[in-house]
């Protein structure tokens, strides 16, 4: 519980430094003033189900949100709907997934339209194959080694596995561990935990979240500020009982 105040206060944190441009008042026509952040998400849930996500920000040269006035966001030709960020209200463009699936090897053609009606557009492609995990066991002894193996992806993104370990305290409780490990495609598409990371002092690791994540990073159109970038991320998530002899 602690862990999830502690995110929501963060979020809240991070939010409340961005604000709503004063470049959103007025008739926006040069678009070197502003970056555009474009997202593409996929995610596998633990119980299967797919979560989709497709965002646009377009932030000034402080980072501060702007609001296209007059104009707007299209993806393949589909108005995107100008909604508010649930924690800050910044404006945020966005698309409900029924209408626009985000699926791998797939083309996107990104188009901004100025105020004057002016438009810019850019074509994404999203990775050629989504990854999924291969034979990855429900239940695993904290004794062994985790051989985590995958099939699927794209050589040329960048490859994370995630872990979130539920940690059940000597003293009562429990808290929680996030690590993230880079991985750079080895041959064999396997990356081993060891027993070691599993093991603590002050308590027993009962429950080992894991996700793999698939993540790709384009360029957007010249004619914005530099920071802008597209990024699509396929990512699957699994959970996994971690059985030990210890008794607490």
């Amino acid at each position: 519980m602690k862990k999830y105040f502690f995110l929501i206060c963060l979020a809240i944190a991070l939010g409340s430094c961005a604000h709503k441009s004063a470049l959103s008042d007025v008739d926006l026509t040069d678009p070197s003033l502003v970056s555009v952040d474009v997202l593409f998400e996929n995610c596998q849930k633990v119980n299967g189900k797919i979560e989709e996500k497709i965002e646009v920000r377009i932030k000034d040269k402080n980072g501060d949100y702007v609001e296209i006035k007059k104009g707007g966001v299209k993806i393949n030709d589909i108005n995107l709907e100008l909604v508010e960020t649930s924690l800050s209200d910044l404006p945020l463009y966005t698309i409900a997934t029924n209408e626009l699936s985000v699926e791998p090897n797939q083309t996107y053609k990104i188009t901004i339209q100025m105020s004057d009606e002016e438009e810019y557009t850019t074509t994404y492609e999203t990775q050629f194959k989504e990854i999924t995990f291969k034979n990855l066991p429900t239940k695993h002894n904290e004794k062994d080694a985790l051989n985590v193996k995958w099939e699927g992806g794209d050589k040329e993104c960048d490859l994370y596995l995630k872990t979130t370990k539920v940690i059940d305290l000597v003293e009562g409780g429990s808290r929680f561990e996030d690590d993230q490990h880079e991985i750079n495609y080895p041959e064999e598409e396997k990356y081993t935990i060891i027993p070691d990371f599993f093991h603590y002092e002050d308590g027993v690791v009962e429950d080992l979240q894991i996700s793999l994540e698939s993540k790709k990073i384009g360029v957007f159109h010249p004619k914005f500020r530099s920071a802008s970038q597209i990024k699509s991320v396929f990512r699957i998530e699994e959970n996994i009982i971690i059985e030990s002899q210890a008794k607490l």
